[in-house]
């Protein structure tokens, strides 16, 4: 709430509450912290639910009483009375308020005689609207002037950063992306051999096991190998030549078990 020298205003989000008479600020006061979701069912919402929904959702309405907002289910629009009694109850003059872009598109625009006003500050709302934004100043001597605006779009502001910004404060951003963007490929190509490395590691521990169960497979035939290279004295030991005919041994009998296993097609 402003009290200036002329002017005692209640600035607020949305509007004015649709709850008893007299309990609007009381219950905004007692409850300074909460959140304001819309209830699902607006019959089953506190007092205090309702005040802090209407503070930041409610709208303006040219006809009197407090009705339905064509917004959604569970918010309120309030009428002419609605802020004529308002501000009799607290002795005020104006109610300011900014939910919503004004229907003439401006920055600004006057309700209820005079006694509401809406002021939008964000001109080209979403970068779609194309509104122009407002500010309400009030001055020391009395009084109150309305300063309209709009914002350059994005584009334009980005060619004005551009330009006020020093090449080497520029250098050094454009070098600081780039090494942002060097880390992350760097990160990459690291995750990436990590990967290949577990990938080739899996596959060899396939191969080793898919090797010692065909081993055990054809251990009679392996044994039978190692009966006909071990014949002289002492037993139980063969050559080196006869180890390396052994691996080449091994192999062919690994690749017709592989063969013999293959399904025909």
């Amino acid at each position: 709430m402003l009290h200036g020298r002329c002017l005692q205003i209640f600035v607020v989000h949305g509007g004015l509450s649709r709850g008893a008479q007299g309990s609007f600020l009381k219950l905004l006061s007692s409850h300074r912290t909460r959140t304001a979701e819309v209830p699902s069912a607006t019959p089953g919402a506190s007092a205090a639910d309702l005040a802090f929904i209407d503070a930041i959702w409610a709208d303006p309405q040219d006809y009197p009483g407090n009705t339905q907002n064509p917004r959604g289910p569970g918010l309120s629009s309030f009428g002419p009375d609605v802020t004529e009694r308002f501000l009799r109850e607290h002795q005020l003059e104006l109610v300011v308020r900014s939910h919503q872009v004004p229907p003439n598109n401006d920055g600004f625009f006057p309700h209820h005689n005079g006694k509401l006003f809406t002021v939008f500050s964000a001109s080209n709302y979403c970068g779609l609207t194309g509104n122009s934004g407002a500010v309400l100043i009030l001055k020391q001597e009395g009084g109150m002037e309305v300063v309209r605006y709009m914002a350059p779009s994005f584009e334009v502001l980005a060619t004005v950063v551009m330009e006020e910004t020093p090449a080497a404060v520029r250098r050094s951003r454009q070098l600081a992306r780039q090494s942002t963007a060097g880390q992350v490929e760097l990160r990459e190509q690291v995750q990436a051999a990590q990967k290949e490395g577990e990938r080739v590691q899996k596959l060899s521990e396939n191969v080793f096991n898919r090797a010692m169960s065909l081993v055990i497979e054809k251990k009679a035939e392996l044994f039978a190998y190692w009966e006909q290279c071990d014949t002289t004295p002492p037993r139980g030991f063969i050559s080196k030549r006869d180890w390396e005919g052994l691996k080449t041994n091994i192999e062919s009998v690994l690749i017709a078990s592989d063969t013999s296993a293959a399904p025909e097609k």
